[in-house]
């Protein structure tokens, strides 16, 4: 994975991150303190701007823990089909391998020079399989 660029995963994680956080949340969540409240209301209006990179063409590998659910499949296509609108002139190709041979197809890509842009879904097992091999993204989401 240290092959690709990483200012483009880190706009693309800093991406999903903010997509993440800008969509409606199911769970409840308690009050906000009165000291978040003010220090809110005092704050100017946040605008949110769009990230921008070169035109990339982007793999997303799938699935080391769950992913390949059947209910979960149309949704990862859609994003990975809509990726394009968010970033134009760019794709993002939805590979799924089932669980049992993602760990192995993972290895022998990386192994072999073709690892993927983005790999998840993924379970603590396969996530820890590769320990020692992902991209932090921290200084890219500061």
């Amino acid at each position: 994975m240290r092959t690709r660029p990483r200012k483009i995963l880190g706009l693309l994680g800093a991406a999903m991150f903010i997509a993440s956080a800008c969509s409606p949340s199911t769970s409840s969540s308690s009050a906000p303190s009165v000291a978040a409240t003010t220090a809110a209301s005092e704050a100017p209006e946040a605008t949110l701007t769009p990230f921008s990179f070169p035109p990339a063409s982007l793999r997303w590998y799938c699935c080391l823990g769950t992913g390949q659910d059947p209910t979960q499949v149309p949704v990862e296509n859609k994003v990975a089909a809509d990726f394009s609108k968010t970033a134009p002139g760019s794709t993002l190709k939805f590979e799924a391998v089932t669980y049992d041979q993602a760990r192995n197809t993972l290895s022998t890509q990386l192994g072999g020079g073709n690892a993927p842009d983005i790999v998840g879904p993924n379970g603590f097992g396969g996530f820890n399989a590769f320990e020692g091999q992902w991209l932090a993204l921290d200084p890219y989401i500061t």
